[in-house]
């Protein structure tokens, strides 16, 4: 199905339909949130415990995980957009075990603003 088409009428019909939930009340969060479980276990399986390799995760889920964009034409020829997650550590995914900081300085950052 296009993307651009996808409605949350379908996203909570796949989550019924793959659970077996159909007849029960299923609203849109609770989709959203299996879905988003769903993506963040083969995240866990394919980044963290490397039991998943790239050719086991689907092409959208490589894409979305590592992907990477190279232009061929105009004037950023030959330049390299890198939009996979693995590639956004302080946007959208954050490896805590790197964690230097103490939340007591976090917090007075914050509350001060810088």
């Amino acid at each position: 199905m296009n993307p651009k088409k996808v409605t949350k009428h379908h996203v909570v019909h796949q989550a019924k339909t793959e659970l077996e939930m159909h007849g029960h009340h299923f609203s849109e969060h609770v989709s959203d949130a299996y879905f988003a479980g769903k993506i963040g276990c083969f995240f866990y399986k394919w980044h963290i415990l490397k039991s998943l390799r790239d050719e086991d995760l689907p092409e959208y889920l490589r894409g979305l995980f590592a992907g990477k964009h190279i232009y061929v034409k105009g004037a950023k020829k030959g330049l390299v957009d890198y939009n996979g997650i693995i590639y956004k550590e302080n946007d959208q995914f954050f490896d805590y075990k790197k964690q230097t900081r103490k939340t007591e300085t976090i917090i007075s950052e914050v509350a001060n603003g810088s």
